[in-house]
């Protein structure tokens, strides 16, 4: 009942003439089904998935050669000049669709700094396809506009972060890749920089120092500043090109754009004024990767392209956003019960949302609904702690993120800054701590006073309310699923698969990455109830119920006991594998190394059901007051049997999900690669997720490539220092803990060498000579995650935790909602239509 928490569900048994009940089966419900949500399930749609930016731009060039008449693009980050395919542009691309009279409408997030996504450079060059192709006015083909923030609150930190291309109205293309730098890869994770004819900002790696120089005489280079206001458009007719005539003829002819350092001033002030770009001051840097001795950063992720009756809900969601920022209004699309069935996938279209951007949409819209929208969207975390609750087998996640919901966080984190976080603070003489303060005075959720400095007022930022842990519970909806496995009597078969990123992209010199991956191994390992030390509680109160101990709860429900650490870390892989992926090169003489960058958002449950979109696990993505987000939730009608278990009893699972993460993991092996990369010993886990001995090789292999990693490579994320026996690796992993210079006051410790974000790294190879004779050893791109890196350091600046968190108490966690809901034996076939999510609406 809406509005009201059920604490039981209630099943009508059919009872024998024998007075036993016949068996029977329950099931949670699939969808989000409260009446706010943003769309319902449809059915009978086509989806097709995408594991690699190669094959989605591949299809997206191709719809667009033959589009008659919409294109429609929604993206964090949109670049004209993103490499589709080589030799070939989104600006190619679009420009042909264009000479055909095609209509482009494109909606990039309106960047804010220190964050730079070339949001205005692509306006500038994507509404130049106009010019070049002689359009104006009405005739006008390519639109751009950008979406600003309209949350109701924080908007410092707000982004629109959904990744959606509709084409005609009839093709979606859905899920975490944007159309632009870096995100160009196939299956063998290519570290050449120059790869494919990769140039400038295509050559992405945001981890390192660039030392590639660029020619300034460069034909090929372009500034997309200089294509708009008064100076750029000054000619002499009949004797001189304008600036932005030369500037538009190379885009025309190939070019590419010149990377730039921070921008100084706000573009949208500057037009308003009539000085164009030119007025923000962007700094060119002409600089890139030197592919000779740099690797580029590669890309793991996962789209889709969808055809059919969801088509329609995710053209809405473009409208109403495009018609909230842009004079050009767009009508809305046809109902979901028009259009055509084109397959048997039932999708279900979902958003987060502020409340402030929904209340824009409404207002935006020509004919209103009734009812006014209130509250912001947090659907897709809705569906993310069913999805997790309605497991009974195994769940698979990629996430770029994994920042959720822990407990108390770990007792070391009392005190002062550790001493690499304190090198980090003043690197180059700058005090991280002090600017992460003044961004945290634009934190709502940071109330300021003012304090006195000696005789001097001073802003006073409350501190305590601006690093709040984070509170989305997908953590604890992880917990409370395998705790649901650990105290199941006869201890059925189940895990959690889990792919991240080994740190965000950045560098660890860097104080907010440092800071994001404090909260992560929070998360990971060291909150009191995070994934490991949750697990390592049910195995304890498991221990304790055999010893026929009454109050063997007590270890779960008590945040403060500490029974649990007697069970070892090790014990909890029975139950998740966590992975990070890598992959090394040999360039002439010298080893390199880089991380493959997850960027992924996905949930596969059973091999029977996929969430999968742009929403990471973390507050900003999933508590609907931060970032916008789309994803599709999906569970196809194709069925078949599959023995995943590998006990010979063939389950059920249904064709897009299986064979999705089978896609995944063949990559993930080097299955898909081939050749010497290939992790042959694991070709039957990709077919047999749910058997034990089937994530004990995964671990296996997983652990002896981190070792051989760590052995040819210093300077990589690990567990254990390589200076001290037994101490657990720094942020820094070339921290020195027994060097005698001192890291800040009475701290010692140093950098034993240089960084990759660091030029002197790359000065010479940075490889073991001894080391990489195991590197021909590895297979496959997976590693294990470093589960004791940063142990016993508090790496806590105080960057906003609005950054990777949200600070609001939830009307409603979810979290009764994941202990109570129980998977009943339903095959995974059956599928309740009716709203039993026995949650309190506050949507």
């Amino acid at each position: 009942m809406a509005g009201q928490e059920k604490s039981s569900r209630v099943l009508t048994q059919i009872i024998g003439k024998d007075g036993k009940a016949a068996q029977g089966a329950a099931t949670s419900n699939l969808w989000v089904g409260h009446s706010a949500v943003f769309s319902k399930e449809a059915a009978g749609n086509k989806i097709v998935s995408f594991t690699t930016g190669r094959e989605y731009f591949a299809d997206f060039i191709a719809a667009c050669e033959v589009a008659s008449q919409e294109i429609c693009i929604i993206g964090w980050q949109v670049n004209w000049d993103a490499m589709l395919a080589p030799g070939k542009r989104l600006w190619d691309v679009l420009c042909e669709a264009a000479k055909r009279n095609v209509k482009i409408y494109v909606l990039p997030w309106d960047d804010t700094s220190p964050v730079q996504t070339y949001d205005d450079q692509t306006c500038n060059a994507l509404e130049a396809i106009n010019t070049h192709l002689g359009y104006s006015g009405k005739e006008k083909c390519v639109h751009v506009a950008v979406a600003k923030s309209n949350a109701t609150r924080n908007t410092t930190y707000f982004s629109h972060h959904q990744k959606l291309v509709v084409i005609d109205r009839e093709i979606a293309f859905v899920g975490g890749i944007d159309l632009a730098y870096g995100r160009y890869d196939d299956a063998s994770y290519d570290l050449r920089a120059d790869g494919d004819g990769r140039k400038v900002l295509n050559r992405y790696n945001p981890c390192i120092a660039w030392l590639g120089s660029l020619d300034k005489g460069d034909k090929d280079i372009v500034d997309p500043d200089l294509l708009t206001g008064a100076a750029d458009s000054f000619k002499l007719p009949g004797l001189t090109n304008s600036t932005a005539d030369e500037v538009l003829k190379k885009i025309s002819s190939g070019g590419v754009q010149v990377p730039y350092s921070e921008p100084t001033m706000d573009a949208v002030g500057a037009n308003a004024i009539g000085l164009g770009r030119r007025a923000e001051r962007n700094r060119v840097q002409y600089v890139t990767l030197n592919a000779a001795i740099q690797p580029r950063m590669p890309w793991q992720d996962v789209h889709s392209r969808i055809e059919g009756p969801a088509v329609s809900d995710l053209l809405r969601n473009f409208v109403i956003r495009w018609n909230v920022v842009s004079k050009t209004k767009l009508p809305m699309p046809k109902p979901p019960s028009t259009y055509e069935k084109r397959g048997n996938a039932h999708i279900q279209v979902l958003r987060s949302a502020p409340a402030g951007m929904r209340k824009a949409e409404y207002d935006a819209m020509q004919k209103k609904p009734e009812t006014a929208p209130s509250g912001a969207e947090d659907d897709i975390h809705r569906a993310m702690l069913q999805l997790i609750a309605k497991s009974r087998r195994f769940i698979y996640i990629e996430s770029q993120f994994f920042v959720s919901d822990f407990g108390e966080e770990a007792d070391f984190i009392s005190g002062s800054l550790s001493p690499a976080a304190k090198y980090i603070n003043d690197l180059g003489g700058k005090d991280a701590s002090k600017t992460a303060k003044r961004l945290g005075a634009l934190d709502d959720d940071a109330p300021l006073g003012i304090t006195l400095d000696g005789y001097k007022p001073r802003l006073k930022v409350d501190d305590s309310k601006l690093l709040n842990p984070p509170i989305n519970r997908i953590c604890s909806a992880l917990v409370t699923r395998i705790t649901r496995a650990i105290l199941d009597k006869d201890r059925p078969p189940f895990h959690v698969y889990i792919t991240l990123p080994v740190h965000p992209e950045g560098s660890l010199l860097n104080a907010s990455i440092a800071v994001q991956v404090y909260w992560t191994m929070q998360t990971i390992t060291f909150g009191s109830k995070s994934l490991l030390n949750g697990i390592r509680r049910a195995l304890k109160a498991r221990e304790l119920r055999e010893k026929k101990d009454p109050r063997y709860m007590r270890v779960i429900e008590d945040d403060k006991n500490r029974e649990y650490e007697s069970i070892p870390v090790e014990s909890c892989f029975d139950y998740v594998t966590l992975l990070n992926l890598r992959n090394w090169k040999k360039f002439g003489e010298r080893y390199v190394t880089e991380q493959i960058y997850v960027h992924s958002k996905l949930i596969i449950v059973d091999d029977l059901y996929a969430l999968l979109g742009s929403a990471n696990i973390n507050d900003r993505s999933l508590l609907g007051e931060r970032d916008s987000e789309v994803a599709v939730l999906v569970m196809d009608d194709d069925h078949r049997r599959e023995d995943i278990n590998g006990k010979g009893s063939q389950q059920p699972v249904r064709v897009f999900a299986h064979e999705l993460r089978k896609k995944i993991w063949r990559k993930l092996f080097g299955l898909t690669a081939g050749g010497s990369k290939a992790a042959n010993e694991l070709r039957d886990a990709v077919m047999q997720p749910g058997k034990p001995d089937s994530w004990r090789m995964i671990q296996k292999r997983a652990e002896a490539n981190a070792k051989a990693y760590e052995a040819a490579f210093k300077h990589v994320p690990r567990n254990w220092s390589p200076f001290e026996p037994n101490r657990p690796a720094s942020i820094l992993p070339n921290w020195d803990p027994l060097a005698q210079e001192s890291a800040g006051a009475g701290a010692r410790g140093a950098p034993a060498y240089a960084q990759p974000a660091e030029e002197a790294f790359w000065q010479k190879p940075r490889h073991e000579p001894v080391g990489v004779k195991l590197l021909e050893s590895v297979t496959g791109f997976i590693t294990s995650l470093p589960i004791h890196w940063t142990r016993g350091e508090n790496n806590r600046f105080p960057y906003p935790t609005a950054l990777v968190a949200h600070n609001d108490e939830p009307v409603d966690s979810g979290e009764r909602y994941a202990m109570q809901t129980q998977s009943g034996d339903d095959e995974g076939l059956s599928v309740v239509s009716a709203d039993n999510t026995a949650r309190k609406e506050h949507a």
